[in-house]
């Protein structure tokens, strides 16, 4: 029986080691299958891995391109892109499709490249500074990956506001009922975070520069704008909003955005260096599409913004230099043969006095004025009292004690103060500031009326010290000072967007600084 059992057992050693070969065989075929897919995975997810940064170089080459061609004509939407290469031919038509412009295509990139689409931004009115971008990204294997997205430019130079200032003129800067109406922008140069730098009563802050006196509105060029994209921006202060009713923006016309100092949650969930800021209920003083619902803080934190300076050197070796210059063309046109002791006005030893003619005893005086380098010239006719400027004029100090109109694209540079007591008005309408626009430099303060109670003055104005402004003054234009009161009676300032972009010559800080203060993307499937 033993036997029998032992005979039984021969022969099985055969069959199971060809069990065990197949059982390795099979693990090992499932090891390199596994490996092989393993590797594939990770080939696969280096690729699209690839193919994401070469989209996102794609975004970043267009907004470099974007912002290039913004500093260079304000325009997205121009026929002719403005690219760091060469001109590209862009769609100037807004359209519900994204195209893809001449040269952007299939740009080497690592090991790849990538497909820069646009598409304009459909808006009423038309935003020249918005638009969406799309990135195709190629990797490696043929890869890809697609990013969107939406892109909004804003002009951050100092003079797209009304009102630009770098420190404060006393305890509170603005303090009043000052109507203010487009940007504003205080930097709190020198300030502790907890000086008040804006407390405005009865005045308010609007996003609207409809309103204005009729006869200003009659000189801009293209009119009113209902609309100006306002921004209330103060990066080191405090806003005291709880004396008086006055607003910062309208349930009709919101600004932009508030934007102050470090953007803590305080009563009533906005920024708690809004001293008495409510966003809702009877109480309700701001307006805003950020920054009024919920804190904000200062935005452009990212950028050294400062208060633009005065190129002396500059601006001397291109302006006409009267600063040592005396002229009264025909001052004296009567039948006194002797001085009756009436005081000189004009150009005396470069101190510029712009007035009308007059009378005293027997004599008539007519200050004119008329000099030019060929270059640079001025010419004031005190009978008509036309003032015609074109390029920079340098003098010591300036007066305009009487109503005046302006034709030409000038700057008058002044090395001390400045006083102004009358209109300063294109002579045509609707030609400021695109064909008539006047500026003024002063190294000194420039005062804004002082006898004369309701003034209206058109232009681009910066003083390196303090800007002064009275009575019932209203400016269509843009103050940037280093300081500023602006403190009795009601005046109004009211922001010409154009004017940034038509700025006449030699004004401190005038190249347009564009950036996208506004941007989202998203990865989307193709």
């Amino acid at each position: 029986m033993s036997n029998l059992i032992h005979k039984n057992e021969k022969g099985m050693v055969l069959p199971l080691g060809l069990m065990f070969l197949a059982i390795i065989a099979i693990l090992g075929t499932t090891a390199v299958i596994v490996t092989t897919t393993d590797l594939k995975i990770g080939s696969n997810y280096r690729a699209s891995v690839q193919a994401f940064y070469n989209a996102e170089a794609g975004l970043a080459r267009a907004e470099a391109e974007l912002i290039n061609d913004l500093n260079t004509d304000q325009d997205l939407y121009s026929n002719t892109f403005n690219a760091i290469s060469d001109p590209i031919d862009i769609s100037a038509v807004k359209g519900a499709n994204f195209y893809t412009p001449t040269g952007f295509s299939n740009i080497p990139f690592g090991e790849g490249f990538y497909t820069i689409q646009l598409k304009n931004y459909p808006t009423s009115p038309e935003n020249k500074s918005t638009i969406w971008v799309k990135s195709i990204g190629t990797g490696p294997n043929s890869s890809t990956a697609t990013l969107e997205s939406y892109l909004s430019a804003e002009n951050i130079s100092p003079w797209n506001n009304a009102i630009f200032s770098s420190g404060g003129g006393g305890a509170v800067p603005i303090n009043g009922n000052v109507t203010i109406a487009g940007s504003i922008h205080i930097l709190g140069d020198g300030l502790l975070a907890t000086d008040t730098v804006f407390s405005n009563q009865t005045g308010d802050c609007r996003n609207t520069n409809v309103g204005m006196d009729s006869d200003l509105a009659d000189a801009i060029d293209g009119g009113t704008t209902s609309d100006l994209n306002a921004k209330f921006r103060i990066k080191n202060g405090r806003v005291d909003m709880s004396v008086g009713s006055a607003d910062i923006g309208s349930s009709s016309s919101p600004f932009k955005g508030i934007y102050v100092t470090d953007g803590d949650a305080g009563a009533y969930g906005v920024n708690d260096d809004i001293i008495g800021g409510d966003n809702a209920g009877a109480g309700q003083n701001l307006y805003a599409d950020e920054g009024a619902a919920s804190a904000e803080a200062y935005d452009l934190g990212d950028y050294n913004i400062t208060m633009p300076s005065i190129d002396t050197v500059w601006l001397d070796a291109n302006s006409l230099d009267l600063t040592g210059t005396t002229q009264i063309t025909g001052e004296i046109r009567g039948n006194s043969a002797t001085d009756d002791g009436e005081t000189e006005k004009g150009l005396i030893a470069g101190a510029l006095d712009l007035t009308k003619n007059w009378h005293h005893r027997h004599d008539n005086y007519y200050p004119d004025i008329n000099k030019t380098d060929g270059t640079n010239s001025i010419n004031f006719n005190s009978e008509t009292r036309v003032l015609t400027i074109n390029g920079i004029v340098k003098v010591s100090s300036l007066n305009i004690s009487d109503d005046i109109t302006y034709a030409g694209n000038g700057t008058i540079y002044t090395t001390g103060t400045t006083m102004i007591d009358g209109n300063i008005l294109p002579v045509t309408d609707e030609t400021y500031p695109t064909t008539n626009v006047f500026g003024l430099v002063s190294t000194g303060d420039i005062t804004l009326g002082d006898q004369s109670a309701q003034m209206l003055l058109t232009g681009a104005y910066y003083t390196a010290g303090t800007a002064f402004s009275g009575k019932q003054t209203e400016l269509a234009g843009t103050i940037v000072c280093q300081n500023f009161n602006i403190t009795n009676q009601v005046p109004k300032i009211w922001q010409i967007p154009s004017l940034s972009t038509n700025l006449p010559p030699g004004m401190p800080g005038s190249d347009a600084v564009w950036v996208f203060t506004d941007r989202t993307w998203r990865e989307i499937a193709e």
